[in-house]
C-alpha cells in the first residue's frame, strides 16, 4: 500500500520545519509567515499528494470545517441547480468559502421542515454553520439551534436574517410596464396555492392599484400555470388574452414561462413589442436568445450569498449572539433592446450579384 504523506514528509521535501507546514495548510495562521513561504507548502505538497487529516484536525480545533446550506426541495423543484439565479447563490457561497479553506455542503427540505438532513448533521457536529434559504414568510420564531444559522428569505414579512424582496421585483415589473405607456397589464404567474405565487400576485395588486387600477378590473388580468410546470404557460397566455380585452403587457414569475408565452402570441399575430410587452423573471440567458431578446427581472443573489456566508463566518467565529440591522435586497430590471434588422444591400444586376457572391466565397 502507498505510505500517508505526513506533514513531516512536506517539511522535508520543502525544507522548512513541521511548524511552519501546519501554519501554511491553515487558512487561519499562513498570515503568520512569507507569501513565498506559504507557495512553497502548498506546492510542494499539492506535488505529493499530502492530504489533511480532517478528522485529526476536527478533534484538536472543535471545528469540522464545514458548512451547510439547506434549500427548499420546492425552490429546486421549480428551479434546479442550473438555474441562473440558485446557481449563482450556491456558486457564491461555495467561493467565499473555498477562501477561507470551508467547504460547503448542499440540502434539501420540505416546506415544512421534513427531510431536513442538516438537522442530522447540526446534531452531529458535521457542520459548523448554516445557511438557510427560505422559500416564504415561517411563522413561529426562531427556535434554538446547535449551530449558527443564518437565514435567507425571499418575503420581506418574514423574520429571516437576509431578504430578496420578490415582491419588489413584480412592482419594478409593472412599474417599468405602466412608465413606458402601458395600463392594461396581465400576470402569468404560479398558483395561488403556492406561497411564491401568492406573494407575487399580492405584490402585483399593490403595484396595479397604486398606479391607478380598480379592484374589480384585477381578476381577468392575473391566469396561472400548473404548478411546477412553466411549460403550461402558453394554455395561460390564451386564457388571459380570451378573457381581459385591451391588454398591452404581461408580467411573467418566470423566463421559461415567458419563452412558452412568446410561442403562444406570436400564434395569436401579436408582435412582441409592437402590439404587445413582456417582462420575464430570472434572468436566464436563454431569454438572449429569443426574438425579440427577454426583457427580464433578475435577482441579486450573488450578492446576496456573499451577505449571508459572511454574517454566518462572524457568528461562528463568536458573534452568534449578534443581531445586525437586516438587509433587504432589491431584484432589478434588465432592460433588452429588440436587435437592430440587418438591411440587406440588393444589387439591381443578377450578373453583378452573382459575382459578389462567387467572390464572398472565395471563388
Amino acid at each position: 500500500m502507498r505510505r500517508v504523506v505526513t506533514q513531516r514528509d512536506v517539511a522535508e521535501a520543502a525544507g522548512v520545519d513541521r511548524a511552519t507546514v501546519s501554519r501554511a495548510l491553515d487558512p487561519e495562521k499562513r498570515l503568520l509567515i512569507s507569501p513565498q513561504t506559504v507557495e512553497r507548502v502548498l506546492e510542494t505538497a499539492e506535488r505529493m499528494g499530502y492530504r489533511t487529516n480532517m478528522l485529526a484536525r476536527g478533534l484538536r480545533t472543535s471545528r469540522s470545517d464545514v458548512v451547510g446550506l439547506e434549500i427548499p426541495r420546492s425552490i429546486h423543484d421549480a428551479a434546479s441547480l442550473f438555474d441562473k439565479p440558485l446557481s449563482a447563490f450556491v456558486t457564491s457561497i461555495e467561493q467565499r468559502l473555498a477562501r477561507q479553506g470551508l467547504t460547503l455542503l448542499v440540502t434539501f427540505a420540505g416546506e415544512d421542515g421534513s427531510n431536513r438532513a442538516s438537522g442530522r448533521f447540526t446534531r452531529d457536529g458535521m457542520i459548523d454553520g448554516l445557511i438557510r434559504l427560505e422559500a416564504h414568510a415561517s411563522s413561529g420564531g426562531r427556535g434554538a439551534e446547535p449551530v449558527p444559522v443564518v437565514r435567507v428569505g425571499l418575503d420581506p414579512e418574514g423574520d429571516s436574517d437576509l431578504v430578496v424582496d420578490e415582491g419588489r421585483g413584480i412592482e419594478i415589473a409593472v412599474e417599468h410596464l405602466h412608465r413606458i405607456g402601458h395600463r392594461r397589464i396581465g400576470l402569468v404567474g404560479e398558483p395561488l396555492s403556492q406561497p411564491r405565487g401568492e406573494l407575487h400576485a399580492r405584490a402585483y395588486r399593490r403595484a396595479m392599484l397604486r398606479l391607478g387600477a380598480e379592484e374589480t378590473e384585477l381578476p381577468p388580468l392575473i391566469a396561472h400555470y400548473h404548478e411546477r410546470h412553466p411549460a403550461s404557460a402558453p394554455q395561460a397566455v390564451e386564457t388571459l388574452l380570451s378573457r381581459a380585452q385591451g391588454i398591452t403587457a404581461i408580467v411573467f414569475t418566470d423566463d421559461k414561462a415567458a419563452m412558452g408565452g412568446y410561442g403562444m402570441l406570436r400564434a395569436e399575430r401579436l408582435q412582441v413589442p409592437d402590439q404587445i410587452s413582456v417582462v420575464g423573471w430570472r434572468d436566464n440567458d436563454a431569454g438572449l436568445f429569443l426574438v425579440p431578446p427577454l426583457t427580464t427581472i433578475a435577482l441579486p443573489m450573488r450578492q446576496t450569498a456573499f451577505a449571508a456566508t459572511d454574517l454566518l463566518l462572524q457568528r461562528i467565529d463568536g458573534d452568534a449572539e449578534a443581531a445586525p440591522p437586516r438587509r433587504v435586497f432589491d431584484p432589478y430590471l434588465v432592460q433588452r433592446a429588440p436587435r437592430p434588422r440587418r438591411r440587406r444591400r440588393l444589387s439591381r444586376d443578377p450578373g453583378a450579384a452573382a459575382a459578389e457572391a462567387v467572390t464572398r466565397a472565395g471563388g
